[in-house]
């Protein structure tokens, strides 16, 4: 579903037409219907990512150089590498700056990530 979702990304200006929608199924809690299909379950999601973290985004990116895919990438590494929720601000603090510097994150989900994709794509 998050890579086939079968929803027009033409209607979320934040999506990108080739990405999936990993990252952008904002967590939350939610209220379905049980004859909802999956479309209208992903919708919600979208829509409830554009009213969160549209006008948050807006308002840190002026003064920052990374594109929302790359905050959200950002956000999925420090989520991983963060053992406890109090580490996270500076987890990504210390991500961001060796982002800013030109340095490489160095960061173990990164790996992970890449592995367990290409597992995948082998399989």
């Amino acid at each position: 579903l998050i890579d086939n979702p079968q929803i027009s990304k033409e209607d979320y200006n934040f999506l990108l037409p080739e990405e999936s929608l990993e990252g952008y199924l904002y967590p939350d809690t939610y209220y379905f219907v049980s004859d909802e299909n999956s479309q209208e379950v992903v919708k919600k999601f979208l829509v409830r990512f554009e009213e969160v973290v549209g006008p948050l985004y807006e308002n840190w990116r002026g003064n920052h150089h990374l594109s929302l895919e790359e905050v959200i990438t950002l956000a999925s590494i420090v989520e991983k590498e963060a053992c406890v929720s109090s580490e996270k601000p500076i987890i990504a603090a210390v991500f961001y700056n060796r982002l800013r510097k030109g340095l490489r994150l160095r960061a173990d989900p990164t790996v992970k990530y890449a592995l367990r994709n290409s597992r995948s794509r082998a399989a």
